[in-house]
């Protein structure tokens, strides 16, 4: 492990854990791996969330994927709604390379950058499988980033950002 000052306590900063795919393109917003964020805040993420339904009211998927790199975790979920039944799947694991997006069956594929995403959720235990390509109808929007002001450090930082788009499953 290489050691530079007390970076090197934690448990998230290893050379073995900080390295991925994703580092060999230029997506990076500080001077840092992309496997770090600019902030320290815990609750910081980005997350997938998907809502999926047909005309009737008899069937309702909602699907979802985290990455919270300050925590070092990546979770999913999926749940299941037909008629009366309720059916979720939840999975966690560690955060490793940030371009796997993938927890224990379930997993998301980006197709063609903001318009087209592929859900999957491998055959399981609970015997729920999916396999939906979801399409933009639109270019997707973006709202602008919530700013909090610090006194203490006398600058304003973004924490909440999102983009949104609706889109048409198949």
């Amino acid at each position: 492990m290489l050691s530079i000052g007390r970076l090197a306590t934690h448990p998230l900063r290893t050379t073995q854990m900080s390295l991925s795919s994703m580092d060999d393109y230029p997506l990076h917003q500080i001077a840092d791996v992309i496997r770090h964020v600019a902030t320290s805040d815990r609750n910081f993420y980005d997350r997938y969330y998907f809502n999926l339904h047909n005309c009737s009211e008899e069937l309702f998927v909602v699907f979802g994927l985290g990455q919270y790199p300050t925590l070092g975790v990546q979770d999913a979920f999926l749940l299941v709604r037909h008629g009366d039944n309720h059916r979720v799947i939840r999975g966690s694991r560690r955060l490793g390379d940030r371009a796997d997006i993938t927890v224990g069956p379930m997993r998301i594929e980006v197709l063609e950058g903001l318009q087209k995403l592929r859900v999957i959720v491998e055959p399981n235990e609970f015997g729920i499988e999916l396999d939906a390509t979801w399409e933009g109808e639109h270019s997707p929007s973006s709202n602008r980033a919530t700013i909090s002001a610090s006194r203490a450090a006398c600058c304003l930082t973004p924490c909440a950002s999102r983009k949104w788009d609706v889109g048409r499953a198949s």
